[in-house]
């Protein structure tokens, strides 16, 4: 295959185009004797049989009339496969008339793009390693489809919109959606597409996703192009929808009422009218132009509520009608509008329709719209204290009371607007969930007590009102139940698998797969963090800085940053360092759960600084959860200087208190080690805490590497702790406090060479040979490994996984 790209500088040169396949200037203008020269070239006379060739020429409207002309007669005469990438026709191209001759002009072929492909393609065009959000994010916009995604290339590169995130590419590219040249270029793209396919595939941006089954009954042939294409996907569940968000967007935009009552017409008679929901058929006959009535229009929003669709809830709350809304269509709107982030504005909306008449219909739907702005809500105090007042005013005013489902809601307003100090929240809390409650009821609980952290994530209520969010609740629920679920359990040093349920197989097609993504590397960098892998750790952090960034999650791109610094301060990535900065402030002003964590932030920005380092410290340990102080004075002792720990030697009672407060295993047992490390050390190794650190191989470690620290440790002790350091599947080279441990009082580099080749069964001249010493010399590095380590011979190395 032979790559050749036009210059429009050349176009006007005779043979220049040709004259790239020869890698020379042709030596005369005798059109005969160029072609033989190509020929020649192509061909490749010392191979036998000659070998076919194919040419592929980009930006082919530049090319000369000469080289088209030869390249014309060469396929003519079947030396030569030929495919031009042109933006024009060719019969409007008076420089490529001689290809019309060939009859060979076919219309664009799609095609889907891998990962792996759109990451090449966006590596080469920021010079970075795009992160997996950003892949996800230019998924959704593109459909992985060629034409679409080089577009949006050259628009990201025309208007520089990306950034680096901790090393990483991130792409803030929503903003494409509107621009004028990728609504052109994917409406010539749709002109190219067969008319049955494009009306199958405008009939699926409008339905959402049908079954396979009834699209194929429907269409079969355009069925099947239009998957290979790439522009429609199928799911597990065997459900066929637009691949992209971007081409639904342009559909559901641009077609006119007569194009979407065909549309309407053509598929709700289908075998898949049963799989549409109302507000489909709803937002539909609005965009055919149809007349809905206002009691559809209000039972089809609160459903696109109810199901998570936010943007169809808002088009269909906001629609014209031939009268004024109702309150219930405003109320709807509103709980689009909040569920979609602009909640802030949304309280004093809600406030006004509070203290309006009010019929029994419409509070009932009022209280769905506060449950839905509430969670919301947590990290703004003043906000909340705003809502909660008004919601106890409504209540008073109507005397709320019932059994069902209206009255579990209130009930549960009522509780997180009333004293969350008194005894029996937690008790009501979970009576309520064990009611099995409407579904925003559940996620307005379930982010009550994460966020407080007023309830473990492995209650037995807390796991029932999870399955129940995993069956019923839409993905924006899951998601961010989820990602706080992870951090209040991180928060306590507790990781339970039992939130995986909160995935499903089709979000991994979602066009949020970015939340995903961050999500996924924000558990498994706590996880990693769990087994002592600073380095996976650190690494998985950074990842998630940079996808919760792009995905707009700002509080977890702060906290995944805020945990990257506090493993490695000395970093100086200015991303990460500003995200940092901004935590300071922001967090504080949060929940308790985000509290904890503007905590770590404030200690991890003034650890240059010995003096405001101390202030922090002290503060810390008086304002914040146990938990996170003594997670946080864990990071001072493993990754910070000499220094710094002498400070933190002084704040042994303070640790010892907050030990006794801390209900997380974990950090009951960090702080134990952190108040006997400085001045007992032996004490850590003897029961019952050498027991605990069987499932605590990190803190085992640093426990063990203060024992062989200290001066009062006797040679055998020594020489266990050296075996437990050696034979631990823990990587110690990034924790200092360890790893300096092991420099001063372990095994020579010499000798840990000596003793691992050793381990592996090599002889003593074996060993010699490969480190190029004396048998002598290596006798004497094993002899004093032997000693330090308090073995008899090399069989022992083998317990120590040194080989």
């Amino acid at each position: 295959m032979i790559l050749l790209n036009c210059l429009s500088s050349e176009m006007d040169n005779p043979f220049s185009t040709v004259g790239s396949i020869i890698d020379e200037a042709p030596s005369n203008s005798d059109m005969l004797t160029v072609i033989r020269q190509v020929e020649n070239r192509i061909l490749q006379p010392h191979h036998s049989p000659p070998r076919r060739t194919l040419l592929l020429v980009e930006n082919a409207h530049y090319m000369d009339q000469e080289s088209a002309y030869i390249l014309t007669q060469l396929v003519q005469g079947r030396s030569l496969d030929l495919i031009l990438i042109t933006s024009s026709p060719l019969h409007e191209r008076s420089n490529l008339e001689p290809f019309e001759s060939l009859g060979g002009e076919h219309p664009l072929v799609l095609g889907p793009l891998s990962d792996a492909e759109m990451a090449r393609v966006l590596e080469k065009l920021t010079d970075a390693p795009p992160t997996a959000g950003s892949l996800a994010l230019m998924r959704s916009l593109s459909g992985g489809i060629y034409e679409i995604f080089y577009i949006l290339c050259d628009a990201i590169k025309a208007e520089g919109c990306w950034q680096i995130v901790a090393g990483n590419c991130v792409l803030l590219v929503e903003h494409l959606r509107d621009d004028p040249k990728v609504s052109e270029e994917i409406t010539q793209l749709f002109e190219q597409i067969e008319r049955d396919e494009s009306k199958l595939i405008s009939a699926l941006a409008f339905g959402g996703q049908s079954p396979l089954a009834s699209v194929q009954n429907k269409m079969p042939q355009a069925t099947l192009c239009a998957l290979e294409s790439g522009l429609l996907i199928l799911n597990s569940k065997q459900e066929v929808r637009v691949s992209s968000t971007l081409l639904s967007s342009r559909i559901v935009r641009t077609l006119s009422p007569a194009e979407a009552d065909e549309l309407f017409n053509f598929w709700i008679h289908s075998d898949s009218e049963q799989f549409f929901a109302n507000w489909h058929r709803s937002l539909w006959s609005l965009a055919a132009g149809q007349q809905v009535p206002e009691s559809e229009l209000i039972e089809s929003a609160e459903e696109a509520n109810d199901s998570g669709h936010y943007k169809a809830a808002h088009e269909i709350a906001t629609a014209p009608a031939p009268h004024r809304r109702s309150k219930l269509r405003r109320i709807q709107e509103l709980r689009a509008i909040a569920a979609s982030g602009q909640y802030l504005e949304t309280v004093s909306e809600l406030e006004q329709i509070s203290i309006e008449p009010l019929l029994p219909v419409e509070v009932e739907s009022l209280t769905a719209a506060w449950a839905a702005l509430l969670p919301h809500l947590f990290g703004h105090r003043w906000e909340l204290e705003n809502a909660k007042s008004i919601w106890s005013g409504l209540l008073e005013k109507y005397q709320l009371h019932g059994s069902d489902p209206l009255a579990l809601r209130i009930r549960a307003l009522k509780i997180i607007c009333d004293d969350i100090g008194k005894p029996e929240f937690i008790h009501e809390m979970r009576e309520i969930l064990a009611l099995e409650p409407p579904v925003d009821i559940v996620f307005l609980l379930l982010s009550f007590a994460f966020e407080n952290m007023t309830i473990e994530v492995d209650a037995p209520e807390v796991q029932i009102a999870i399955k129940a969010l995993a069956e019923r609740g839409s993905f924006e629920m899951r998601v961010s139940i989820y990602g706080t679920g992870i951090l209040a359990e991180a928060v306590t040093g507790t990781l339970s698998p039992d939130l995986s349920a909160l995935y499903r197989s089709e979000d991994l097609e979602h066009s949020l797969l970015r939340h995903i993504s961050a999500l996924g590397s924000f558990k498994r960098g706590w996880q990693a963090e769990l087994k002592g892998q600073v380095d996976q750790c650190g690494t998985e952090f950074i990842q998630a800085s940079a996808d919760f960034d792009a995905a707009g999650m700002s509080n977890y791109a702060q906290i995944s940053a805020i945990n990257v610094l506090a493993r490695n301060p000395r970093l100086q990535d200015p991303t990460l360092l500003a995200l940092v900065d901004d935590a300071k402030d922001s967090l504080v002003l949060g929940s308790p759960l985000l509290k904890a964590c503007g905590a770590l932030a404030v200690a991890v920005v003034h650890h240059a600084n010995p003096d405001a380092w101390t202030i922090s410290l002290q503060r810390l340990v008086k304002d914040a959860n146990p938990s996170v102080a003594l997670q946080v004075l864990w990071h001072v002792h493993r990754f910070q200087n000499d220094e710094a720990r002498t400070t933190l030697s002084q704040m042994k009672k303070d640790v010892s208190d907050l030990a006794q407060r801390t209900n997380s295993p974990r950090y009951s047992l960090i702080g134990e080690v952190l108040s006997k490390v400085y001045d007992s050390p032996e004490t850590l190794i003897t029961p019952p805490l050498s027991e605990s650190f069987r499932t605590h191989p990190e803190i085992a470690g640093v426990g063990w590497a203060a024992v062989l620290a200290s001066e009062s440790v006797d040679d055998e002790l020594a020489a266990e702790a050296r075996r437990h350091l050696y034979g631990s599947t823990v990587d110690y080279s990034n924790i200092p406090v360890v790893y300096n441990v092991l420099e001063t009082h372990g095994l020579s580099p010499r000798e840990l060479d000596t003793a691992k080749c050793a381990a592996r069964g090599l002889s003593n001249k074996q060993i010699a040979i490969q480190l190029n010493l004396s048998v002598r010399t290596i006798e004497g590095h094993l002899y004093r490994a032997f000693s330090k380590l308090g073995l008899q011979d090399r069989q022992g190395l083998v317990p120590l996984g040194l080989e």
